[in-house]
């Protein structure tokens, strides 16, 4: 009959079966346990990070943005940046972008690329082919309120690739105003205070 049951100090054997079917126990090799020797330093929940400078970005950002033509936009809430940073997370979920990174000890938020257009890039269009990936991060302003600065990069298909290009529509706005609904749906209510 088989085991059906094991003791709860049983983690460091394994039943095995042999080709008659008798079954033993055998010891799980020690390069298969896990090392708990390495220590990872996870950020607490809750924290958010702040740029503390508007020039600057972390290198991993600032390397992917360097030549790209990409439009910026910002608004000031009067809110903490978590919950500020939540909100964004929340507004972009809830337009149905695709989030990519969510990079709280910088304070960063990036999407992948969202496509505009048909779906075929093979036919031609009237209207072209564009796409476009938001990179936004809070920064904390003397005031202590958060400034919410949104990059967005576009590109257009042009002779089989993709290639840098800004766009003209500001799409940074409908970003803002989900921002907004989030905000009005938590319990403490931030606003938006210039451009």
């Amino acid at each position: 009959m088989p085991q059906l049951f094991w003791d709860t100090g049983s983690s460091s054997r394994e039943v095995v079966a042999d080709a008659q079917g008798s079954q033993g126990v055998k010891p799980i090799s020690e390069e298969i346990r896990s090392d708990t020797s390495i220590t990872r330093r996870l950020p607490m929940g809750g924290y958010v990070g702040i740029a503390s400078n508007r020039d600057t970005w972390p290198d991993k950002y600032e390397k992917v943005l360097v030549d790209r033509q990409a439009t910026v936009m910002e608004r000031v809430f009067n809110v903490s940046p978590p919950i500020l940073f939540s909100a964004v997370i929340d507004a972009m979920i809830s337009l149905n972008m695709p989030v990519e990174t969510v990079d709280s000890p910088n304070a960063v938020i990036t999407s992948d690329w969202i496509r505009k257009g048909e779906n075929d890039v093979n036919i031609q269009s009237v209207l072209g082919f564009t796409r476009h990936r938001f990179f936004v991060r809070m920064i904390m302003t003397e005031a202590s309120e958060t400034r919410l600065e949104v990059h967005v990069a576009g590109q257009h298909y042009k002779d089989n690739a993709w290639v840098d290009k800004a766009l003209t529509i500001n799409k940074s706005e409908e970003l803002f105003v989900a921002v907004e609904e989030q905000l009005a749906k938590m319990p403490r209510r931030g606003s938006a205070s210039g451009q």
